[in-house]
């Protein structure tokens, strides 16, 4: 009984790991939105100042 404890806790950090990890991820995948999202915004701009000088 004390074997299948054991069994069921690792089991769980080892999800929780798995569900941190895929997180992560999706975290870094907001980061690089919002990145190339400015860096557009960014190239409007330069866009329309070369356009008025």
């Amino acid at each position: 009984m004390k074997n299948l404890l054991l069994v069921f806790l690792f089991a769980l950090v080892i999800a929780s790991c798995k569900k941190n990890n895929e997180v992560e991820k999706a975290i870094a995948e907001i980061n690089i939105d919002v990145s190339i999202e400015r860096f557009e915004q960014f190239l409007v701009i330069l866009q329309q100042t070369i356009y008025l000088s």
